[in-house]
């Protein structure tokens, strides 16, 4: 099997093999971000739910595979907002 070194814009990463990293069934992340988010950002974030903790801002919901979870990184970027922790959560857990 072929082994391919991706490149990110932080640096190399490790060597891995083709194919899905994350698989597709039973994925769920939240991202903890910094202060309380309005409607209007959170209509951003479709598909994932949205609940204030303290005062951050989690947000939780099933990420499909890298290229989803990348795109909900760059959309936190993208409108200039803290990102604290990303978490990948066990189907089981129940929700914060």
């Amino acid at each position: 099997m072929v082994r391919i070194a991706r490149f990110t814009r932080f640096g190399r990463c490790q060597l891995t093999f083709p194919g899905p990293t994350i698989q597709s069934i039973n994925v769920i992340y939240e991202f903890r971000i910094r202060g309380r988010l309005g409607d209007t950002v959170l209509r951003a974030f479709d598909g994932l739910s949205a609940e204030a903790n303290g005062q951050d801002t989690v947000l939780r919901g099933a990420v499909l595979d890298q290229s989803a979870l990348h795109g909900v990184l760059a959309q936190i970027e993208g409108l200039g907002l803290e990102l604290l922790e990303v978490r990948r959560i066990p189907v089981d857990t129940p929700p914060v």
